[in-house]
């Protein structure tokens, strides 16, 4: 989607704002950089937050941005002015885009229900990302892969393989809100609707935005006899 839309622009478009989904932020993000032949202003939400804060890593030690604007208010947002020219590291980011693209092919099968050909496009990815040095960069585009696996698996009704791909996620970015829905919905079609409680009570706490997650949230308070809202984190204090 992000690639029909920066070709119509010539792909050069004067300003991008990038809101991402979760663990997609910063694969997205190398994504739209990846494709930009002229100048651009970008701006990015929640930079303080899993969803953006690699990405404006990125920014911060990349010589061809130059940070207009950072502010710390909720979750924090910049601006960027991105100049091409001023380019190092292509290859990298060329990795970095292809894994975005593939991703993103994958999360439109999963959406038109080709749940088997969502984890076909997977393993195409899983061979690029091999190939990326630096563990944390790997770290994070892998997250939201097995986060994209879980979900087809979650799709084709094999808990044990999705289970699986949602424990993997969170064992390298455990602040995934979307892998914490996931494995919730795991644990809720297994009949474990305290232990699902738990986790979409993560979900919701680490992204806000997270429908998904309040959905299960629901469903397993409704399971437990509790009111539709009932959060453990709200009534500890631990959520603002």
């Amino acid at each position: 989607m992000i690639g029909r839309v920066l070709a119509v622009f010539g792909f050069r478009p004067d300003f991008v704002l990038l809101d991402s989904g979760g663990h997609m932020g910063n694969i997205e993000f190398n994504y739209l950089i990846s494709r930009l032949r002229g100048e651009c202003y970008v701006a990015l939400d929640d930079i303080f937050h899993v969803k953006h804060h690699a990405s404006f890593s990125q920014m911060s030690s990349d010589p061809r941005f130059e940070i207009m604007a950072a502010v710390r208010e909720k979750a924090g947002f910049c601006i960027a002015r991105f100049t091409p020219a001023r380019s190092s590291g292509v290859a990298q980011t060329a990795q970095h885009g292809e894994i975005a693209e593939r991703l993103s092919r994958a999360g439109e099968q999963f959406q038109k229900r080709e749940f088997t050909g969502a984890l076909e496009t997977l393993q195409s990815v899983d061979l690029i990302v091999e190939a990326i040095p630096g563990s944390a960069t790997r770290d994070e585009a892998v997250a939201g892969i097995e986060s994209v696996r879980g979900m087809s698996y979650l799709g084709l009704n094999d808990l044990g393989m999705a289970k699986a791909a949602f424990e993997k996620a969170l064992s390298l970015q455990p602040r995934s809100s979307q892998a914490c829905a996931g494995l919730g919905e795991v644990l809720y079609l297994a009949g474990l609707d305290r232990e699902a409680k738990v986790m979409f009570e993560h979900a919701v706490a680490l992204g806000e935005g997270n429908q998904f997650g309040r959905a299960g949230l629901a469903k397993s308070n409704e399971a437990l006899g509790l009111p539709a809202g009932h959060n453990n984190f709200e009534e500890k204090g631990i959520l603002s």
